[in-house]
């Protein structure tokens, strides 16, 4: 059986913090850690594709809320269809991406 730091891995004495993972995908990783890098090209295309959003949502809000930009949706109904499409990402920052 392996051991760590003298214990059994089958003991009932094991920090369960320890064995957890991050409670964040957002949390940090020491620099040598090859999962940082990948971690910081995640959040990037995250970012991309709210940024991608937001300028459709410029687009659309140049033109008049009555004007039909899809399959029976109007520029204001695209917008905020958008919109909450980027609402889960508020709290992380995506006001300033």
């Amino acid at each position: 059986m392996p051991i760590i730091d003298g214990q059994n891995l089958n003991s009932d004495n094991i920090d369960v913090n320890a064995v957890r993972g991050p409670i964040s995908v957002w949390d940090e990783y020491p620099e040598e850690c090859g999962f940082t890098g990948w971690l910081f090209w995640e959040r990037e295309k995250q970012k991309h594709l709210v940024r991608q959003i937001k300028e459709e949502i410029i687009a659309l809000s140049s033109l008049s809320e009555d004007t039909i930009v899809g399959k029976d949706l109007t520029a204001k109904t695209k917008i905020e269809q958008l919109r909450s499409q980027i609402e889960p990402w508020m709290k992380h920052g995506a006001d300033n991406w």
